[in-house]
């Protein structure tokens, strides 16, 4: 799983970084040029933000099993903000270099404190937003003391999801007369109603169940309605982008495949045995600290890389989005060295105040 999410996460940077950055007239011409025949592949690398909803799925349906509401808090509290300061602290530095200081203390404290509505540093925040009310989703069915609370929550997102996006097709069918408030739910803050992507969480938690007890009848409707209806989802959003950037129609048959092609392997990835379970302990590692950097990546290669970028020479534009890459490794490599660091301080902090009778060898 460790290998998806940064292989998802480089999808996303190289969307950002070879594509949407330079594809709008007068961003940068040499680099435009430059990208443009890859343009079919890069415009479909968003592809990478659905790939991690369905990996938050699968991972918090695991992190949740033996754990009370409030040390499963915890566990996404420490995950969560140490990288979060960390990155908050770096883009808070560059943000002011470059001169963009409207609003910076508020669009720092939205950062820092990862609050679901912008703006933040980066505009790759809103992603988080909707990841922080699928924990919050799990936290009060973990309080309602609900039994098999993930796959109810799976079916209540799959489920409100197939709602939605039959609601939407009767509207087109009979005139759009609500098609403004039925895209309310696709912007930033009504995605925060997991109306139109919860049901890629479903599909990851279908996963988790997969892996835990095979594919069971119940288990097998839930996969194949949440991964239908998610690439239903998929298809819709895609055809929008492809219209709203006068791209080619047949470009709009790359990200599907990018998706479909990212089920298969999640399935196999999720498998009682694959060829990952076989990998030597020191290939393991590596795997496990590509990982670790999936997290500070995400939040910093649209303005880090960007920044390198525009300061690089736009004569040699490959050049410079290789540099740019290598820039973003190495710091993120430093920020999961530091993130060790701030997450022992603050899981120590923790334990001290609120969970005393939770040994810190057993905080994540």
């Amino acid at each position: 799983m460790d290998l998806i999410r940064f292989l998802a996460a480089v999808l996303v940077m190289i969307y950002h970084l070879s594509y949407w950055d330079w594809v709008q007239p007068g961003t940068g011409s040499s680099y435009r040029d430059a990208f443009r025949g890859a343009f079919p592949i890069t415009s479909a690398a968003w592809v990478g933000v659905p790939i991690f909803f369905v990996l938050s799925g699968f991972v918090i349906s695991l992190s949740a099993i033996g754990r009370n509401p409030l040390s499963f808090a915890t566990s996404r509290i420490l995950r969560l903000y140490p990288g979060a300061w960390l990155c908050g602290l770096i883009l808070g530095v560059l943000t002011t270099w470059q001169g963009n200081v409207s609003g910076l203390s508020s669009r720092i404290l939205r950062s820092m404190t990862l609050w679901p509505i912008g703006p933040w540093l980066s505009d790759v925040y809103w992603t988080l937003a909707i990841e922080i009310v699928f924990y919050l989703l799990f936290f009060l069915g973990m309080l309602l003391g609900s039994r098999d609370v993930s796959i109810r929550i799976a079916w209540l997102l799959t489920l409100s999801n197939m709602t939605y996006l039959f609601a939407r097709v009767i509207d087109r069918l009979t005139g759009g007369h609500f098609n403004d408030t039925l895209n309310f739910f696709q912007g930033p803050e009504g995605s925060l109603f997991l109306l139109s992507r919860g049901c890629y969480f479903a599909f990851g938690i279908s996963l988790w169940a997969r892996s835990r007890t095979g594919w069971t009848w119940s288990i097998s409707a839930l996969a194949i309605c949440s991964v239908g209806t998610a690439s239903i989802h998929l298809a819709l959003e895609d055809l929008y982008l492809v219209h709203r950037s006068n791209l080619p129609h047949w470009w709009a048959a790359v990200p599907l495949a990018i998706w479909l092609l990212a089920v298969l392997g999640l399935i196999y990835a999720t498998s009682a045995d694959t060829l990952f379970d076989r990998i030597t302990p020191a290939l393991r590692r590596r795997v496990r600290t590509l990982g670790l950097m999936t997290y500070p990546l995400y939040l910093l290669h649209a303005n880090v890389g960007d920044a390198v970028m525009r300061g690089w020479t736009e004569t040699l534009p490959i050049a410079s989005l290789l540099v740019a890459i290598g820039i973003l490794l190495a710091t993120c490599l430093i920020v999961v060295k530091a993130e060790t660091i701030v997450r022992r301080g603050l899981a120590h902090v923790l334990h001290l105040r609120y969970w005393r009778k939770t040994p810190i060898a057993q905080l994540p």
